[in-house]
């Protein structure tokens, strides 16, 4: 898990902690929120909460099946890197991101479908899902300033969407194919 000592440096601007079985980014329980659990109370994890000067955040190549709600409030974060973990989804709440999200990286997790909230990422403008498990109809409308877009090794169809149909950048890479 995300050791609680990185939480709690509120000038930090760039946290890579890649390439390290990270499967939780929960952080460990205090006391105080132990002892709140066992008497049935909610106990609310807020991972980032502290980190309003984050702009770089990398969790790659670790083995995250979810993420904290709080990732999605991050002020100022222009690039967020989830390559090579094991999510299935992205929360819709990536809309909060909408002002300040520039590059987002998701390659080679084990996502179905991108969030319609994506749209709204107006300052997105590298987005890589390589290596997913994602299908046309599974391909939401996309940012507008999007000018690197990379699709590679989905489930995609020329056939069932067509590539015209779908609102793509200038530049993208995309590998298709065409049931018989």
């Amino acid at each position: 898990e995300m050791p609680r000592a990185l939480s709690q440096i509120p000038k930090l601007k760039d946290l890579r902690i890649g390439r390290n079985r990270v499967s939780s980014l929960m952080q460990s329980t205090t006391a105080a929120q132990r002892a709140a659990m066992e008497n049935g109370k909610e106990v609310k994890f807020e991972t980032f909460k502290m980190m309003v000067d984050l702009e770089h955040l990398h969790l790659g190549v670790n083995k995250l099946s979810t993420l904290p709600a709080d990732i999605w409030k991050l002020p100022r974060l222009v690039e967020l890197n989830l390559r090579s973990n094991v999510l299935t989804d992205i929360s819709p709440e990536i809309e909060r991101l909408s002002k300040c999200l520039e590059e987002l990286y998701l390659d080679g997790n084990q996502l179905h479908t991108l969030p319609a909230a994506l749209e709204k990422c107006k300052r997105l403008t590298k987005l890589t899902v390589c290596d997913n498990k994602l299908t046309s109809k599974g391909l939401p409308p996309l940012p507008p300033n999007l000018v690197q877009l990379l699709l590679r090794q989905n489930e995609l169809t020329v056939c069932a969407v067509p590539l015209d149909s779908v609102s793509l950048g200038p530049y993208f890479c995309c590998s298709v194919y065409c049931p018989p």
